[in-house]
Parts: structure tokens; sequence; C-alpha cells
């Protein structure tokens, strides 16, 4: 096969499986029915946004940068509404533990996703949102490579281990709520770069397994802060004023979040069990191949 067709092929086959997710979420993320929807036009974009940072120096970068920057403007849209979706399925799932919490402050963040509908309606029905799934899918049918990125292509089968040094630095005996958000977002990363190499034909599935279950409970962990802020500032607000003590309700609610809140091991065995296997497979004779050239003529 000749490298430019490889080339294409490789690129089309990368973009092409989060543009499909993206078009069968954007019908349920825009009609609203379920929060899952919304949750998955959500993951496809923001996948899509990791595909084109890892194919910088492969893709057009004309084009990569101004579908980067429209997936992102979606991404903040649905954002918006995802967070408030997340926070209130977490929030009540702790009224059902602790029936005597006050639960204004779910009535308030149900009422603000509601007044979100329009928006998101709105944008997903737009002739931009249409214009931007007209080009990723004339994307995978003809990708927009670069003529001088091919040796960029190659070097994707042997990137993705450095997204997990990142990961590595971020681990350390401190667990405030800053530094495991920054551990959080590096082991996305490093998740969705060790998935391009798996795409491209690498073992590498157990690696992404741990890298899941970590990402998960670093997740809910993100999950109570947010929820926390929003308590707080509902509580802090003159219309939380109804008889309720708000140092009394926040002190409530934040011992019910820490409640739920997961241990540290369940993070950390996995990421180090993760990077162990990133350690073997940087040891393996041949796993530095640039298979992407394989064959080519």
């Amino acid at each position: 096969m000749e490298r430019p067709a490889r080339a294409a092929s490789v690129v089309a086959r990368i973009i092409s499986r989060e543009t499909a997710a993206l078009l069968r979420a954007s019908v349920p993320a825009r009609e609203l029915r379920d929060p899952e929807g919304v949750h998955q036009a959500r993951v496809a974009l923001r996948r899509l946004r990791t595909d084109l940072t890892q194919l910088a120096g492969v893709l057009d970068e004309s084009w990569r940068t101004r579908t980067a920057h429209e997936l992102a403007h979606f991404g903040r849209i649905l954002g918006r509404r995802r967070d408030l979706d997340v926070v209130i399925g977490l929030l009540a799932s702790v009224t059902a533990r602790e029936p005597t919490l006050d639960t204004t402050v779910l009535e308030h963040l149900d009422a603000r996703r509601e007044a979100s509908a329009p928006q998101i309606r709105h944008a997903l029905g737009s002739r931009r949102y249409a214009r931007l799934m007209r080009g990723l899918v004339d994307a995978t049918l003809d990708p927009p490579i670069a003529t001088v990125s091919l040796p960029a292509l190659d070097a994707l089968v042997v990137r993705w281990p450095s997204a997990w040094d990142v990961v590595s630095a971020q681990i350390h005996p401190s667990e405030d709520d800053a530094s495991l958000h920054a551990l959080r977002i590096a082991t996305k990363r490093a998740r969705y770069a060790t998935e391009v190499a798996e795409w491209l034909g690498e073992d590498v599935h157990a690696i992404v397994e741990r890298a899941v279950a970590a990402q998960d409970s670093l997740g809910v962990v993100h999950d109570t802060v947010v929820a926390a802020a929003h308590v707080e500032r509902w509580y802090h607000s003159p219309a939380a004023a109804r008889g309720t003590d708000p140092a009394d309700a926040i002190e409530s609610w934040s011992h019910a979040l820490a409640a739920v809140r997961p241990h540290a091991q369940a993070w950390i065995e996995p990421l180090n069990e993760a990077m162990m296997l990133v350690e073997e497979w940087r040891g393996t004779p041949g796993s530095h191949r640039p298979t992407v050239a394989d064959g080519d003529g």
C-alpha cells in the first residue's frame, strides 16, 4: 500500500470512531429525554479533540485548528448541562442515604438545568453544528492529511507512553483537591493516547482498563468537590434564606459527600499497575516498531 494511502486509512480509522459515536448521540442529546445522550455526545466531542491533538503534524493544520475550535465550542455548551446532570445525580443519591438533608439546593439546580434546555436544542439543531458534522464525516471519507506528515503518523505508535510520564509525575502523597483534579486530567489524557495506540494495533488493552478504573474513582472525587461548591454557593445566596441555617446545611452536606468519596487506593493501585505495564511495553522487543508504516512501498 502506498504510504499516503496508508496514512489516509489510519487517520480515517481514528476520526471515524468518535464521529460515529457523535452522530449516534446527537439526536438523544438534542431531545434531552435522557442525560446519557448529553453525556455520550460530550464524550465524543472531547475524544475527537484529543484525537486531533494526537494527530498534530499529521492533519492539515488549518482544518485541524478550525475543527478543534468548533468541537470545543459545542463541548462547552454540553459540558455545562452535563455538569449539572452529574451534580444533581450525586446529590440525589446522597439524599437517598441521608433523608434529613435539606433538598432546596436540588430544586435550585434542577431549575437551572431546565433553563439550559433551549440553548442545547438550539446549538445541536443549528447550521453551525450541521457544518461541523459534515466536516467530520467528510474527513472520514477523504482525510485532510498534510503532505509532509508521514513521519509524525509513524510516531503515533510510540508517542503514547509519554502521557503516562505526566501521570507518574502527578502522583504524590498530597491529596488536596487541586492535585487530584490535575491527576484526573493527566489520567484521562493518558488513557485517550493509549486508546489511539490500541486502534493502531498495539496490545495495550490492560493499560486502558486500569486507566478507566482510576479515572472513574478520580471522577467521583471531582464530582463531590463540584457538588460541595454548588451547595455552598446556594446556601450563601439570598434565595436560600428560608429558615435554614447556612452553616448547618453546608456542614451536613459536607459530611454526607465525604462519605461517598472513594479511598485513595481506588485510583493509586490501578495507576501504579498501568505504569508498570507501560514500562513492560517499553522494554518489549519490537514494541517501538512503527507499525503504521509496515508494508509501505
